[in-house]
């Protein structure tokens, strides 16, 4: 059944993708240079991408069980000069709906929503957790800042916001990069490193024990402070095969703070990320 539901997501959306294609400008660049920023458009108008992704990655923040998923990943976007409205993600658990702009040249703007799934009681299972609640899921809104430090966005840093209901709390990201590979063999690659801080309630939401997940699985009940959440870095990787055909490698590592300890749910405060996707870019 999830299967079905897959594939004819990806029919629908390939053939929206090509009716909103005729619309398209050719010879437009990105807002900006960097292939941390998804920007398929070619000048004025819609434009996308539709194609599938291989995954691997914890079950949830903080697990020692790992797996590897195959799944949908493309985007829809509509640009007018220097603004850009965008749906980007196929995957449930990423999926995000805002705009951003390029103003002066030298500062990228974004807001938006984005959909997150916490500690969902499929995934606890998988790690040998039994009888965990399920913690559903969130729609937070965010907002973002980016900088380029110098002339061409080879160096740049960020500040990022997230926000939501008040079990979700709020979600600060600082972070820097560097592009050290321009435009060599249509190829382009982006270091970044960031540090991310939350409130109480969100540091409790994806990594405390409540008394209610007690009592349900006999864990023991934590209670952990808001502030410090984890330091990591990713590595970004775009290589234009063709005309409309991309490949993109993501890799990461994320170190959270070691006092998550004291939760039994937290197996592990490091954690590694790896993806690999091949677009068909309209």
């Amino acid at each position: 059944m999830i299967k079905n539901l897959v594939c004819q997501l990806i029919l629908a959306t390939s053939l929206l993708l090509l009716s909103l294609n005729v619309l398209a400008e050719e010879n437009s660049l990105p807002l900006v240079p960097l292939p941390s920023v998804i920007d398929y458009t070619k000048g004025d108008g819609w434009a996308g991408a539709i194609g599938l992704k291989l995954e691997s990655l914890a079950v949830y923040s903080g697990s020692d069980h790992y797996v590897l998923e195959l799944k949908p990943e493309g985007a829809i976007q509509w640009r007018k000069g220097n603004h850009l409205i965008f749906w980007e993600g196929l995957d449930l658990n990423s999926t995000e709906f805002g705009w951003r702009g390029l103003i002066l040249d030298i500062w990228l703007m974004q807001a938006g929503i984005r959909h997150e799934t916490v500690l969902p009681a499929s995934r606890t299972e998988k790690a040998n957790i039994d009888n965990f609640p399920h913690r559903g899921s969130h729609i937070i809104g965010f907002i973002e800042a980016k900088r380029s430090i110098d002339d061409d966005w080879e160096n740049w840093a960020s500040g990022r916001i997230s926000a939501g209901p008040s079990n979700f709390g709020l979600l600060a990201e600082i972070s820097a990069g560097h592009n050290f590979i321009r435009r060599l063999d249509n190829m382009e690659a982006e270091l970044v490193i960031f540090s991310t801080f939350g409130s109480k309630d969100n540091i409790n939401n994806y990594f405390g024990i409540s008394e209610s997940d007690s009592n349900a699985s006999g864990l023991e009940q934590v209670n952990l402070d808001g502030g410090y959440r984890s330091t990591g870095l990713k590595l970004i990787c775009r290589k234009h095969i063709l005309t409309n055909i991309q490949i993109v490698a993501k890799a990461g590592v994320e170190f959270y703070n070691n006092n998550f300890r004291k939760s039994y749910i937290v197996r592990d405060t490091s954690e590694t990320s790896s993806e690999l996707a091949v677009v068909w870019k309209f």
